[in-house]
C-alpha cells in the first residue's frame, strides 16, 4: 500500500494506483473568523469508490442491528421492572452500538484490504485533512448534511467533489475553494 505522501498528485490516495476524479472525497472548512473557505480533497479513483459504496448498506445494517438487538433481548428476556429495564435498554443500546462500530470498522478494513485499498474512513488520515483539522483555532469543519431532497445524487450526504460542486453552485467563494482544493490534489474537472 502506497502512503499518501509518496503518491503523485491526482493519484488515488486510497490505493495509490488509479486517478482521482469527481468521486474524490472533499472536506470543506470555514475559517473561524468567517472570512475564508478551504476544501481539502482526498483523491479517490472509481475502483475505490465502488468498494466504499458497496460497504455502505451492509455496514448500516450491522450498526442498526447492533443497536436494536440488545434492548430487544433485554425487553423480551429480562425479568426486571420498568425503570431498571429502561436503564438496561439504554446501556444495551450504547454497548451494542459500540460493538457494532468495532465490527463495521474491522469488516470494512478487511474488505478494503482484499480489494487493495483502504476503507473510506481512512480519508481522515490524509495529511492535508489532518493539517487543517488539528488547527481548531483557525478552521472549523463545515456541516452540509443531505445535498439533494430530490435524491438526484448517488451519495445520501455531501461527500464527493461532485456532490460539493452541486451544493456550492450558488456560493462562489466555496466553489472557488473547492476548485483550488482539486487543483492542489491534482484532480481535474470532467468536461
Amino acid at each position: 500500500m502506497t502512503q499518501g505522501s509518496r503518491v503523485t498528485a491526482g493519484t488515488c490516495w486510497f490505493c495509490g494506483k488509479g486517478r482521482g476524479g469527481g468521486e474524490s472525497v472533499a472536506y470543506p472548512f470555514d475559517a473561524q473568523d468567517g472570512g475564508e473557505v478551504r476544501v481539502v480533497v482526498v483523491p479517490r479513483c472509481d475502483a475505490c469508490t465502488q468498494v466504499h459504496r458497496k460497504q455502505m448498506l451492509p455496514s448500516a445494517v450491522i450498526l442498526v442491528a447492533a443497536a436494536i438487538v440488545p434492548p430487544t433481548l433485554i425487553t423480551l428476556l429480562a425479568p426486571v421492572s420498568g425503570g431498571i429495564r429502561t436503564a438496561l435498554n439504554a446501556i444495551g443500546m450504547v454497548a451494542g452500538l459500540v460493538v457494532g462500530i468495532v465490527l463495521v470498522s474491522q469488516r470494512e478494513r478487511r474488505t478494503a484490504a482484499r480489494s487493495g485499498t483502504r476503507p473510506s474512513y481512512d480519508a481522515r488520515e490524509h495529511e492535508g485533512y489532518k493539517a487543517v483539522a488539528v488547527d481548531t483555532a483557525g478552521w472549523r469543519p463545515r456541516s452540509v448534511g443531505n445535498l439533494n431532497p430530490d435524491n438526484t445524487s448517488t451519495s445520501p450526504r455531501a461527500e464527493t467533489v461532485d456532490d460539493y460542486r452541486y451544493h456550492f453552485r450558488n456560493d462562489a467563494k466555496a466553489l472557488a475553494a473547492l476548485e483550488r482544493g482539486c487543483r492542489e490534489a491534482g484532480i481535474t474537472q470532467a468536461a
